[in-house]
């Protein structure tokens, strides 16, 4: 959850645990919500114990198929829909292909909901933004996830594009032409950079485990036609932590949204980047977390700091220089401005490691 400091006024929080959409022994279940709760709960984080920094909705619309659509092929949402009478039939369904992405026979509702909880965010970040001088901040807390979903398909756990949804309501709703999306998820956002790789007005940034699943997120793969340019990705070699993401924010992430000028920031905010998931192999402590949300340091709460070890800061400084000297091109033909520079203090306020 995200919580606010003096530089964020209001924090929207939106849930979606969807329970019924679970499958037992499956890393993407229906435990991850209420165990994120739970603990925020226990380190008196929710608005029980900070309601004058904590808004919480549980009380929102889920999204249209319409929504939906503007980021998915038709064909897909409205197949998924109708696959939900076999999923009824036989408990649990796969909806990938080969692939291990399933599906229950409340899946498109939760999903829809899921969706709709991003899209009920952007609202209230948007009515924040009218009447404070600083940038609010919210959280969605939602599953399924939505990065891997590809627009006519859904991929490694993702059913729909959740943050690429959001982003486009930020458009046609809000006016909010230019979007800014950070994917920190140790894993590549390959759906919503498939979503936007030809769109010049949303920027796409990943920063995410070298050689990890699904294999996209190459430093070349830059975007096309009037998007070129507005995809990033850095791969970051593996063992990369707190230096180094400090690192990539300082000479990758702010200078870019300088150049850019987002009228609205959204992250794809996975945390599976952080040392102790056991699936990957990232070592970003509680530390980073906290301070890519604007919260000061308290990693010594949480991360024993035993367990971290020498970062290979070589390689990060070299994929640093390489994604530099790819984009220079396209940073030469933006409009340099310090206009943002409220909006990466927002991000990210700087700490000591």
């Amino acid at each position: 959850m995200a919580l606010s400091g003096s530089l964020c006024p209001l924090i929207g929080h939106r849930m979606s645990p969807a329970m019924g959409h679970n499958q037992e022994s499956h890393p993407e279940s229906n435990f991850r919500v209420p165990a994120i709760m739970n603990a925020l709960e226990k380190m008196e984080l929710t608005s029980k114990y900070r309601a004058s920094e904590v808004i919480e909705i549980r009380n929102f619309r889920p999204a249209s198929v319409e929504d939906i659509a503007s980021v998915h092929s038709r064909a897909y949402v409205i197949g998924l829909e109708k696959a939900m009478s076999k999923a009824s039939e036989e408990g649990i369904i796969f909806i990938e292909g080969s692939g291990p992405t399933y599906a229950t026979a409340t899946t498109f509702r939760e999903s829809l909901v899921a969706a709709g909880a991003g899209i009920s965010l952007v609202d209230s970040v948007a009515a924040a933004s009218r009447i404070s001088h600083n940038p609010p901040v919210g959280f969605a807390l939602i599953r399924p996830p939505g990065h891997h979903a590809i627009p006519k398909g859904p991929m490694g756990f993702c059913v729909f594009g959740n943050v690429a949804v959001a982003a486009r309501h930020a458009q046609r709703v809000h006016g909010l032409k230019r979007v800014l999306i950070i994917d920190f998820d140790v894993h590549h956002g390959n759906g919503t950079s498939d979503a936007f790789y030809d769109d010049p007005d949303i920027f796409f940034l990943s920063t995410h485990q070298d050689g990890s699943y699904p294999g996209t997120g190459k430093f070349e793969e830059v975007g096309q036609g009037s998007g070129e340019g507005t995809t990033l990705n850095l791969p970051l070699p593996g063992g990369s932590g707190d230096n180094a993401m400090r690192s990539v924010f300082e000479e990758v992430i702010a200078p870019c949204a300088q150049r850019f000028r987002p009228d609205i920031i959204l992250v794809s905010a996975g945390y599976d980047a952080h040392v102790l998931d056991p699936l990957a192999g990232l070592q970003f402590s509680t530390d980073t977390f906290r301070a890519l949300i604007g919260e000061p340091s308290s990693a010594s709460q949480f991360d024993d700091p035993a367990i971290l070890y020498e970062e290979p800061l070589t390689k990060v400084k070299q994929a640093i220089q390489r994604i530099s000297a790819i984009h220079i091109p396209y940073s030469l033909q933006g409009t340099h401005s310090s206009a943002l520079q409220s909006a990466k203090e927002a991000f990210v306020k700087p700490h000591n490691h």
